[in-house]
């Protein structure tokens, strides 16, 4: 939930570079695909290891299958669509796994009819499509195609586990697990007030 911070983000974006600079030469990239695949890259490789340890913490908890369908949907909508961000990778660390503790006493603790939970679902599709993507000043995306591109593919990634989680009613934990990451998550778009510029 956070980039380019201390020794440990430096070395991240080395990597990226790298890697980025590698495939780029190679495939004959443009300008584009490269700024979105630096972007996804650099998300993917700082979230990977925190992912890592809040899934050894939570199945010591007895949570494992909770922890992996929040961390999976996660990676699947944050990086187009942005959102809460912190200072540093431990702080941000300690963030994920405040979420997804929250996420897990919340879908325990309610029971919700199906015409309940699709209402909700809807509202965090249309959230996501009228507020995303977020877009982090420290780590901006510049080209407006590449940001139409993000908001359609986060919106259609929302849509589609809004979907999943509709479906799956019956199996009531799963089912309540994905809609209350996608109400958090989609709540911690409207943290506007540090740091975030909304693009227009």
């Amino acid at each position: 939930m956070q980039y380019n911070y201390e020794k440990g983000g430096v070395m991240v974006e080395k990597l990226a570079y790298i890697i980025i600079s590698n495939l780029a030469k190679y495939n004959e990239y443009n300008d584009i695909q490269k700024e979105q695949m630096n972007y996804v890259l650099r998300v993917l490789l700082y979230e990977i290891s925190k992912f890592i340890l809040a899934i050894i913490i939570f199945s010591l908890l007895g949570y494992l299958k909770e922890s992996i369908i929040i961390l999976i949907y996660m990676v699947v909508t944050k990086p187009f669509t942005g959102g809460y961000h912190e200072y540093s990778q431990m702080r941000c660390f300690i963030a994920t796994v405040i979420i997804i503790g929250l996420v897990i006493i919340l879908s325990q603790n309610s029971q919700l009819n199906l015409i309940t939970q699709i209402v909700l679902s809807s509202i965090v599709v249309f959230c996501v499509y009228n507020q995303a993507p977020i877009i982090d000043r420290r780590m901006p995306i510049t080209k407006k195609e590449l940001i139409e591109k993000n908001k359609s593919i986060g919106t259609i990634n929302t849509l589609v586990l809004a979907m999943i989680s509709v479906f799956l009613f019956k199996y009531n934990n799963i089912s309540n697990i994905i809609l209350w990451i996608s109400i958090v998550q989609t709540m911690l778009l409207f943290n506007n007030e540090r740091r975030w510029i909304k693009w227009k």
